[in-house]
């Protein structure tokens, strides 16, 4: 369990609302689809996605982050210099110094 999902398990706990959400509030997935990435780290082929204006938790584990996951995955596939096969999934926020 991350820290964000210990603090919103104790909020949930002391505003005695304890069906107000699984492990994450809800959320929207939020993304552009052009914003991935295919890379190579250490001979390893990767696919990084850009998380940057979601609210979610970035994890696989929360359905709506599979989901959101599932669907980019098979976008950035489908692009005519995607890797016959990688083996790592990034998923993270990046920000740009100017703010867009």
């Amino acid at each position: 369990m991350t820290c964000f999902e210990r603090f919103f398990l104790s909020l949930k706990y002391w505003l005695n609302l304890p069906k107000a959400y699984d492990r994450w509030p809800d959320f929207e997935s939020s993304f552009d689809s052009e914003e991935y990435l295919f890379l190579e780290l250490k001979n390893e082929k990767a696919l990084l996605l850009n998380c940057g204006d979601c609210d979610g938790p970035s994890d696989i584990l929360h359905p709506t982050c599979e989901k959101c996951v599932e669907f980019r995955v098979k976008y950035a596939e489908r692009e005519k210099n995607a890797p016959d096969s990688w083996h790592h999934l990034i998923l993270a926020r990046i920000y740009s110094k100017s703010g867009k």
